[in-house]
């Protein structure tokens, strides 16, 4: 099942698949990722779901023949005042998914 979340600076939903939840648990097939990093990743993604329904500004990057839109937003998570950076991947259909989360 996809999770939809509504992103405000592409004014359409976003959503989240197997394949995005994939990579942000697993990582590429050429750099698989560790625990640490994948502890980092997984709890930020309540931050992730505040910054795409949250940011309004947005860049569009292009590498590999791949389109990803970068969201960047602040937020305040466990008393933390963090900066977040969302990658989403734009897939054969024209849809954007969650491809990946970090802190910025």
């Amino acid at each position: 099942m996809k999770e939809k979340t509504y992103c405000s600076a592409l004014s359409k939903e976003i959503i989240v698949s197997k394949k995005g939840w994939n990579h942000i648990t697993q990582g590429s097939k050429k750099r698989r990722r560790n625990s640490k990093d994948l502890v980092n990743k997984l709890s930020l993604l309540k931050a992730a779901k505040y910054v795409i329904k949250n940011s309004r500004n947005y860049r569009i990057e292009k590498r590999d023949g791949n389109e990803y839109l970068v969201l960047e937003g602040e937020t305040n998570m466990n008393k933390k005042h963090e900066r977040i950076r969302v990658i989403l991947k734009k897939d054969n259909s024209n849809h954007y998914e969650l491809f990946s989360v970090m802190r910025h």
